[in-house]
């Protein structure tokens, strides 16, 4: 697990200091309607849903707002430990880290994928129970 937050850490890092940096508004992305899907751990196999209006919907929201700033283009591959996603938008982290991968359907239809450092572990809430 260590080797897979380490890669995950690297191929962000690399990421992160090359390529243009995109506004990004992940609401564009959801739909605010509709429940998340939760897949937890090494296979993803604990699946869960994040219902509209719950705490970590709101919080995931409001993150979204405050991260808008400071994507990167990352064409890889993404190994993780928490899948969050919906329809054709998805969201990747490693609890503890400092990076995140979102990916998603674009307006014109074409497919696309993310990169962003963030604080360490400020994703962490995805983790928990509610």
């Amino acid at each position: 697990m260590k080797e897979l937050i380490l890669a995950l850490g690297l191929i962000v890092l690399i990421f992160t200091f090359s390529g243009c940096r995109q506004h990004i508004d992940i609401k564009d992305y959801i739909d605010q309607e509709s429940s998340l899907e939760l897949k937890i751990g090494n296979q993803l196999k604990h699946i869960d849903t994040i219902q509209v209006n719950s705490n970590k919907y709101i919080k995931l929201i409001e993150w979204g707002k405050k991260n808008t700033n400071g994507w990167h283009l990352t064409p890889v591959s993404y190994i993780a430990e928490i899948y969050v996603g919906q329809r054709n938008f998805r969201l990747l982290y490693t609890s503890g880290t400092k990076g995140v991968v979102i990916g998603f359907t674009d307006k014109k239809g074409n497919s696309k994928q993310y990169s962003k450092t963030t604080k360490k572990g400020e994703l962490d809430f995805l983790k928990e129970r509610e």
